[in-house]
């Protein structure tokens, strides 16, 4: 049955929202007569992963940071608890804080956008 919640690297999140795409790996050439043509190897699931007004001090919060530091392979569950192998690439997280969504208690809240791609 199918739900919000996934798993990554053992441990359980439950992201705002998760986005799914399909992209085509290969090659784009221009040909001498200015055709274009593109050399199709393979596709590559990826995932946008949002978390909105994550509270600094949630657990979430930190294990998200630090599973961005990865630089290998981790599993990926996702909410159909399906198992990929996936991996963060260079520049596919980020946190963003404004300030208006600093509370009157001096916590910050984010938003966080971590993308996956299949190996």
């Amino acid at each position: 049955m199918s739900n919000s919640t996934i798993t990554m690297n053992g441990d359980t999140y439950n992201p705002s929202s998760v986005d799914f795409s399909l992209p085509k790996i290969g090659e784009a050439r221009r040909m001498a007569d200015g055709t274009q043509r593109f050399y199709f190897v393979t596709n590559k699931r990826q995932w946008v992963l949002k978390w909105n007004t994550l509270n600094e001090t949630n657990i979430q919060f930190t294990r998200l940071s630090q599973l961005a530091t990865l630089q290998g392979v981790f599993t990926f569950r996702d909410h159909n608890g399906v198992d990929h192998q996936v991996l963060v690439l260079p520049d596919n997280y980020t946190e963003s804080l404004v300030a208006e969504k600093v509370g009157r208690d001096g916590v910050k809240r984010y938003d966080i956008s971590l993308t996956l791609t299949e190996v």
